[in-house]
């Protein structure tokens, strides 16, 4: 399991496939077949998803505190700020509220 780590953490932290043989010490044809076998495709899968729930968690952690930044604007002593602060979060709600409405309207796909 440990080159199958290996050879995730140098295609996560490479620029490219190329990059990441190269960090491997292996042929950029050695990294191709490893990632067509099945272990490596599943562990890179894994680490990828991961990455991504880390990051969507980090961004919804940032955009909580972008309203609250705003919404404490809207306290502000000047009232051009106070505008742009409720101009920007009704802004903010219009686009969500019109995802929400397309997602509404897509239709579900069930794959067996």
């Amino acid at each position: 399991m440990r080159k199958v780590d290996e050879t995730v953490e140098a295609v996560l932290c490479s620029a490219s496939l190329s990059e990441a043989a190269r960090a491997l010490g292996v042929a950029r044809s050695t990294l191709y077949r490893r990632l067509q076998r099945e272990p490596y495709r599943e562990a890179l899968a894994q680490a990828r998803q991961l990455m991504q729930q880390h990051a969507q968690l980090y961004l919804l952690q940032r955009v909580r505190q972008a309203i609250d930044t705003l919404a404490a604007l809207l306290e502000h002593s000047d009232a051009r700020v106070q505008l742009a602060a409720a101009k920007a979060l009704l802004d903010a709600f219009e686009r969500l509220d019109g995802a929400t409405a397309r997602a509404r309207e897509e239709p579900i796909v069930i794959v067996p």
